[in-house]
C-alpha cells in the first residue's frame, strides 16, 4: 500500500507541499549556492532547464510511491518563502526509505530541516508504513551528521569510501525505524 501526500504536511513552522512552476526562482537561488551544492549530486551552476525538469518531475510525483526520489518544498507558513527541500526515495519492494534534505543556506542552524525532516519521517514511518529508513551523507558535513541523529536515525557504523566530486570521501550510513506500535 502506498499512502500518497494527499493535502500538505504543516508542522509549527513549516508548510511541506508539492513543487510549483513558481518555486523555480527560490529553487535556483539555493541549489546554485556553493555551500548548499557541496554535498548534493549537483554542482553549484544548477540551471534554469535543470531547474524546471525537476519542479516537472516531482510536482506530481507521489510521496511515499515506489522508486524514485519525490522532493517536497519547504516554505515558512508565516510567509510561504521557500527555503529548501525534503525527499523520500522508497525501495521497490517497500523495505525501506531513504531520506535527504536541502536548505539554503540563510535558513540553515534555524531548525527548520531539522522540523521538516522529522515531519518526512513520521508520513515515511506511520502513514506510508515504512518498516525502517535510512540516509546517506559525507562524513565531512557534520551539520547534517547532527541533524540525521537529531531526528532519531543512528549511525549503522557502515562506511564506503569513494570519489566524489573529484575528492575522496568517507560516506556515513544511517538508519531510523519506526517506534514501536
Amino acid at each position: 500500500m502506498s499512502a500518497s501526500l494527499r493535502a500538505v504536511i504543516v508542522t509549527a513552522r513549516l508548510r511541506l507541499r508539492a513543487f510549483t512552476p513558481g518555486d523555480l526562482q527560490s529553487l535556483l537561488a539555493y541549489r546554485s549556492d556553493p555551500e548548499v551544492a557541496r554535498y548534493q549530486s549537483w554542482s553549484a551552476n544548477y540551471t534554469e532547464a535543470e531547474g524546471r525538469a525537476f519542479i516537472s518531475a516531482v510536482s506530481s510525483a507521489t510521496l511515499g510511491g515506489s522508486g524514485t526520489w519525490v522532493n517536497v518544498a519547504a516554505e515558512l507558513r508565516t510567509t510561504g518563502e521557500l527555503i529548501g527541500d525534503v525527499a523520500l526515495r522508497v525501495e521497490a519492494d517497500r523495505s525501506a526509505g531513504e531520506v535527504g534534505f536541502t536548505f539554503a543556506s540563510n535558513r540553515q542552524r534555524c531548525g527548520y530541516a531539522r522540523e521538516a525532516v522529522a515531519a518526512l519521517c513520521n508520513f515515511a514511518l506511520e502513514e506510508a508504513r515504512l518498516p525502517r529508513l535510512f540516509a546517506r551523507t559525507d562524513a565531512r558535513n557534520t551539520r547534517a551528521v547532527r541533524l540525521l541523529e537529531a531526528t532519531g536515525f543512528h549511525d549503522t557504523g557502515a562506511l564506503t569510501r569513494s570519489l566524489y566530486k573529484g575528492e575522496m570521501c568517507d560516506e556515513l550510513c544511517f538508519e531510523r525505524f519506526p517506534l514501536a506500535r
